[in-house]
């Protein structure tokens, strides 16, 4: 998923050695990428998965590797899209310094007792920066308004909301939600890495910290993320799109439908985008497209690179990246 990075700093984890790597590494230099080995873990109990422990260290070792310069780490799956207008939009008015783990993807058992996504009112926080718009009823959206999303926090305004069938293990041990998902990604703050406590997180990531709130058995290397975090006393934060538009998320807006996305990108370039389909384009963070269900890779990645092409457009049509970008605190 090159095409929308526009060389950005990127960090690869591989379990490739030799020949292979060295290969990948000097492919990855043209993109400004930075490709290591990080190798499987065999027989890893807490997700069944040797490679998930390589997919959820990627945070902690980015500013030892890319170094400290960025302001924004962006976290998902290898076929995870991100789209520049509503990223842009998703940080306006968030500091850099302040501890984010954005997303509004997550997996959650809130009011159905079963692991849903992309349902509202999850108990969660919204950044301070959200306006205080007229009828937004942050306390009946379950929403904590706060720059600094800690689990202590989380703790003291959730308590005794959180019946036992709603939540995924014991709160606040652990996070009301199971795991957020890759598929739709994250975003993390530099300022939240700087206080990560590398070496704890990495151990957590192998599961050696289960007796103190480290991760469990889980399904994959987002749940890992999560709950290494959590363990660290990070909560997590909604970017509050869909507070003021009810059914709308930022992340994985469109729930990994590209063709919906692609269709709405065709209507704008002819004029006939509506209110709804422009909300959904303009906020959008991120999509996932399934690479894992494409049977044919060549024929896929010349569809994906039509689609990001035509996500380009979009944004050069739709407002300068240099006027958006005005609004986000570096």
């Amino acid at each position: 998923m090159r095409g929308w990075r526009r060389g950005i700093p990127t960090l690869v984890l591989t379990n490739a050695t030799g020949d292979q790597l060295r290969r990948e590494q000097q492919e990855g230099r043209q993109y400004n990428e930075v490709w290591r080995h990080y190798q499987d873990v065999p027989g890893f109990a807490l997700t069944g998965k040797a490679g998930d422990p390589r997919a959820a260290v990627t945070p902690a070792l980015a500013q030892a590797v890319l170094g400290s310069g960025f302001s924004w780490l962006l976290y998902g799956d290898d076929d995870v899209a991100f789209f520049w207008p509503g990223l842009l939009r998703a940080l306006r008015g968030l500091k850099r310094e302040d501890p984010y783990f954005l997303t509004d993807d997550y997996y959650s058992r809130w009011r159905t007792g079963r692991s849903g996504q992309h349902a509202p009112d999850q108990p969660r926080c919204v950044p301070c920066s959200i306006p205080a718009t007229q009828g937004l009823d942050l306390e009946a959206a379950h929403a904590l308004k706060t720059c600094n999303c800690s689990v202590a926090a989380m703790a003291t305004h959730f308590e005794g909301l959180l019946g036992e069938k709603d939540r995924f293990k014991s709160f606040p041990l652990h996070p009301p939600i199971t795991t957020v998902a890759g598929g739709g990604g994250a975003v993390l703050s530099a300022g939240l890495l700087r206080r990560l406590n590398n070496s704890l997180y990495e151990s957590c990531v192998h599961g050696n910290e289960t007796s103190t709130g480290g991760a469990t058995a889980c399904g994959g290397s987002d749940g890992l993320l999560t709950a290494c975090l959590w363990q660290q006393g990070f909560g997590y934060t909604d970017p509050g799109l869909e507070l003021r538009h009810r059914g709308t998320f930022a992340f994985n807006t469109y729930q990994s439908n590209r063709q919906r996305m692609e269709s709405d990108f065709e209507k704008a370039a002819a004029g006939g985008c509506g209110q709804a389909c422009q909300l959904r384009l303009s906020h959008a963070v991120s999509l996932h497209a399934h690479g894992a269900k494409m049977a044919n890779h060549t024929q896929g990645a010349a569809e994906l690179a039509r689609f990001l092409c035509a996500a380009a457009e979009y944004a050069e049509r739709a407002a300068p990246l240099e006027q958006l970008a005005d609004g986000v605190l570096l």
